[in-house]
């Protein structure tokens, strides 16, 4: 039996078979020529032989794996596992499994987070749910939302939201694993021993920023619109997922309800997004990346499945090399382009090159991607960026196959 879920931030194709095994186990086949390097394995509670409250996963040397339980409907009862796992090419790697009683307590490594101050006194409180119930004005002080908005972090890069009328997607260079943005306030912009805030967005689509393309080709962003609603599905030691509906996104007088689900891996320089768009028709979305000061042509290229979007140079609010990339899956990708300015639309977008995205089964779909020289020293050269961004696509769209065995 073969099932995909599409709204699942995971390449992972899931077929369950009883073997008739004494031993449950799982067997993920990798039949392609493919290295898969911490590839996420995600598995239905409803798939696993046996019962019980928690799940145990064992590699074939008998090591205990970090496995995370997820409750993605909010019902109180997990739904899934995940764990990150080593797959050679051509081969079958066996896992197995059993039902513990009670959850081990494992240390949070991968977070997303929303900090509010309601009285705007500098003390912020994490919600797992909010709503922005009006447009918030950008960069009043004293601040409602730490760091101004929405963060999402693991131990090698984080990320922003700006939580009001930009609605701006931005980077933090990390230098250290331990998770840090839930402590910071200010002074994020220079450089500090944890790493800093390393790009300026100003008026362009920043780290993946989202807008429209209408029929006129200019780009609408998605920006001042009421009543945006924030939801934190999960996090833990392998990652989180949080939510973002925008119920009316007004583009040109059509009103679209736009949901975003983001998700960031452990390990992962990137976040992967996907995206459901509700309204009297499906236009072209864009995800983009600043160009401020970046002095070259953006790189695009197909291989291994899908379409690559990206740039590499001094372009770090330090001065320091950043490579960042729009990786999209073949069937997601329309085109892709570049805009200096459009004063002419409304929450007009600038210095920004981008993709044009479709959907496919009402999905849109891409990843965002950045290496920066301070973070890993494969990213103090072009050729190192390229050579991660490669794998990264070849891990994201070799589909795998996982054998539960009972």
């Amino acid at each position: 039996m073969r099932i995909v879920s599409k709204f699942l931030y995971s390449a992972v194709f899931l077929s369950v078979i009883s073997c008739g095994e004494k031993r449950p186990g799982l067997v993920v086949k990798n039949p392609t020529d493919n290295d898969l390097e911490s590839k996420p394995i995600v598995i239905k509670k409803q798939d696993l032989a046996g019962s019980g409250k928690w799940i145990a996963v064992y590699d074939e040397n008998n090591k205990k794996l970090n496995v995370q339980h997820d409750d993605l409907d909010g019902d109180g009862n997990w739904d899934e596992i995940v764990f990150l796992a080593n797959i050679p090419s051509i081969s079958e790697t066996e896992f197995t499994y059993q039902w513990n009683g009670e959850k081990e307590r494992q240390p949070l490594k991968v977070q997303a987070r929303l900090g509010v101050s309601k009285e705007r006194n500098g003390t912020f409180s994490e919600v797992t749910e909010h709503v922005m119930d009006s447009v918030q004005k950008a960069q009043v002080i004293p601040q409602l939302y730490q760091l101004e908005g929405v963060v999402w972090e693991n131990d090698k890069i984080g990320f922003r939201l700006y939580f009001d009328e930009r609605n701006g997607k931005d980077i933090f260079g990390k230098q250290q694993t331990e998770l840090v943005l839930d402590s910071i306030k200010g002074g994020y912009h220079k450089l500090k021993d944890w790493g800093m805030d390393v790009l300026k967005v100003g008026t362009s689509l920043g780290a993946g920023s989202l807008a429209m393309k209408d029929g006129e080709g200019k780009l609408h962003r998605l920006g001042n619109t009421p009543n945006v609603k924030y939801k934190q599905l999960v996090e833990g030691p392998v990652r989180a997922i949080f939510e973002l509906v925008y119920p009316e996104w007004i583009v040109n007088k059509k009103t679209y309800q736009l949901t975003e689900r983001i998700e960031i891996v452990k390990g992962e320089h990137a976040y992967r997004s996907q995206i459901k768009l509700v309204g009297p028709d499906y236009p072209e979305l864009v995800a983009g990346v600043v160009n401020l000061k970046f002095k070259g042509k953006e790189t695009v290229y197909k291989d291994n499945g899908g379409w690559s979007v990206y740039s590499f140079g001094k372009q770090s609010e330090n001065g320091d090399l950043l490579g960042m990339a729009l990786t999209i899956p073949e069937a997601c990708f329309a085109s892709s382009g570049r805009i200096e300015k459009d004063p002419e639309t409304d929450n007009a977008v600038s210095d920004s090159f981008y993709a044009s995205l479709k959907p496919e089964n009402g999905i849109y779909e891409f990843d965002f991607v950045s290496g920066w020289e301070l973070a890993d020293k494969r990213f103090k050269d072009k050729k190192g960026f390229e050579d991660y961004l490669q794998k990264w696509v070849i891990m994201r769209n070799t589909p795998i196959s996982v054998e539960v065995r009972k």
